[in-house]
């Protein structure tokens, strides 16, 4: 078995309006352009289209939406290579609940520092017993160190 979660190379979570709650990995570039050009193609989506954003199919890269919709929040997955879309979209929603029971309090009274969820980096970072159950919660599948 490979080491899948190397294929997972950026996570997103944003409201409806286009304001980013949380970007992994947080430094590499402004979040903020990428989620605002996301968020015109769902509004795109929603208004012309009558269907909301499922995923996105790029050259090398692949990205993958869930909402929910009782909160206005998008959840986006990017990775290197296409994953069954299947699993992707019910593991997906599994991460959304972590992280909205970490922090569903603070949600609604958030006033736009990003810091706030930064916790959640830990899902993401190599080495971590996190990283093992985001690759069982994604893929359902055995994290394995190379």
């Amino acid at each position: 078995m490979t080491n899948i979660t190397k294929d997972i190379t950026h996570f997103y979570v944003f409201n409806g309006g286009g304001v980013p709650l949380y970007a992994y990995p947080s430094s590499e570039y402004d979040s903020s352009l990428i989620i605002s050009f996301l968020t015109a193609l769902n509004i795109f989506s929603k208004t012309a289209l009558n269907d909301y954003l499922a995923n996105i199919c790029m050259d090398k890269k692949f990205m993958y939406f869930y909402m929910n919709k009782s909160i206005d929040i998008y959840y986006t997955m990017v990775t290197k290579k296409k994953q069954d879309e299947k699993k992707v979209y019910s593991n997906l929603e599994k991460i959304a609940k972590e992280f909205e029971d970490r922090f569903g309090k603070k949600i609604p009274k958030w006033q736009g520092d990003q810091r706030t969820f930064s916790d959640f980096d830990n899902y993401f970072k190599q080495g971590d017993l996190e990283v093992e159950r985001l690759a069982f919660i994604l893929f359902g599948q055995k994290f394995e160190k190379k």
